[in-house]
């Protein structure tokens, strides 16, 4: 509550600093898998680096609050599958479950402020509603976005964009 108040007030600061977005979903596979051992994680990252100028620790924030999602919404068992890699000048993160899905007329939802799916599936599992509202203005203000695939029945997948950082290579 205390990022989305900062948020609004407009004092909500980013320290930028040059990393590679296969690091930061590496740490969260790290801090996950062995407090969710009733989960499978599969990892599937770009081979080359996908380097970013942004707010590490916020871009950290992200993918937590995905894998988290991912292991909420998903049956034990279930897979949560971590994927990096490119597209044209972006790198993206994307993060898929096996959860029970999103129907189509709640996606709107999702990215307002105390958005909460109003579904019976939904009912018990803990949250505010924050999460996701708070992620995507992080991913806006590092000049990239969120998008989620989604079917009920299916799980959903929420992938994060953000711009490569552009490596100047000096003239030889």
């Amino acid at each position: 509550m205390l990022e989305t108040a900062r948020l609004e007030h407009d004092s909500f600061d980013l320290f930028r600093d040059t990393f590679d977005l296969r690091d930061v979903a590496q740490d969260q596979l790290d801090v996950f898998r062995p407090i969710s051992p009733r989960h499978v994680f599969v990892m599937s990252a770009d081979d080359g680096p996908l380097v970013i100028e942004g707010d590490r620790a916020r871009i950290g924030t992200i993918l937590a609050n995905f894998v988290d999602n991912a292991l909420k919404y998903s049956p034990e068992g279930g897979e949560v599958c971590i994927t990096t890699g490119r597209r044209e000048s972006n790198a993206f993160v994307s993060v898929r479950d096996e959860g029970f899905g999103i129907a189509p007329e709640y996606m709107a939802l999702l990215f307002t402020r105390f958005g909460r799916l109003p579904t019976e599936q939904n009912v018990s599992i803990p949250g505010t509603g924050l999460g996701l509202f708070l992620c995507k203005e992080i991913a806006i203000r590092h000049g990239g976005d969120i998008a989620v695939h989604s079917k009920p029945g299916s799980g959903s997948e929420f992938t994060l964009t953000l711009p490569l950082k552009r490596i100047v290579r000096p003239a030889r």
